[in-house]
């Protein structure tokens, strides 16, 4: 089995060394968490020792999760880091390597359901419904699919809400 791992699993003080499997992330996680304290020694040593592959997803997958959070409404909810675990999870799955996410992100959860990758919390219980998000106008209750801050309708300044949730097994 492998393991994608995000910012917020590291944050929570999970060391990839303690992992029993192949242990993913993308530089960008890295960047989003700094290096110091523990948390920098743990990845050094799970870096020097190879437990901790850092690897880019390819563009085509990339493609693919960004497609599919803008669908859901899920693009503006993650980071470009997040975007990246996504895709090199998607990467993985498509490899047949089985992978799983570890993540307390309720976004990144939503759309890993949606690719079928499973995810694992850490500090939360996870997700307990899949949501479709979209903007919507308070006024005259138009939706719009796309990022936009007013109506074009009415000129009210549009909100973000949930068109569609799925109860998560």
């Amino acid at each position: 089995m492998s393991f994608v791992l995000d910012t917020c699993a590291l944050i929570s003080g999970l060391n990839p060394l303690q992992i029993d499997g192949e242990v993913y992330s993308v530089p960008m996680v890295l960047e989003e968490l700094g290096w110091e304290g523990i948390v920098q020694v743990r990845l050094e040593a799970a870096l020097a020792l190879g437990k901790l592959i850092l690897r880019d997803p390819t563009p085509g997958s990339e493609g693919e999760v960004l497609r599919i959070a803008r669908e859901l409404g899920e693009d503006l909810a993650l980071s470009k880091a997040d975007l990246k675990v996504l895709a090199l999870a998607l990467d993985l799955k498509n490899s047949g390597k089985g992978p799983m996410i570890i993540s307390d992100d309720y976004s990144i959860q939503n759309l890993a359901r949606r690719l079928g990758i499973r995810c694992l919390s850490l500090t939360t219980f996870g997700i307990s419904y899949a949501f479709d998000w979209a903007f919507y106008c308070p006024a005259c209750h138009r939706k719009f699919a796309e990022e936009r801050e007013t109506c074009s309708v009415c000129g009210t300044k549009l909100k973000r809400g949930v068109v569609r949730k799925a109860k998560v097994k």
